[in-house]
């Protein structure tokens, strides 16, 4: 599964929620978009993992 755990961790926990919002920062980091343009509430878990996808550098964790 694609998304926040897939820093050599194991996938199998992924949460599918978690890890869509960390590919949606991703794509708006390469897109050219703002931090804050974050659309999850701050302190959620997927405004977190988004934030955490925007701040990624790694490459290969969410399909394009």
């Amino acid at each position: 599964m694609p998304g926040q755990l897939c820093a050599g961790q194991d996938h199998k926990n992924a949460i599918v929620k978690n890890s869509k919002a960390y590919c949606e920062g991703r794509r708006a980091k390469a897109d050219g978009g703002s931090v804050g343009n974050n659309p999850h509430i701050a302190a959620s878990d997927a405004g977190v993992s988004w934030v955490s996808g925007f701040n990624s550098s790694e490459a290969g964790c969410c399909a394009s």
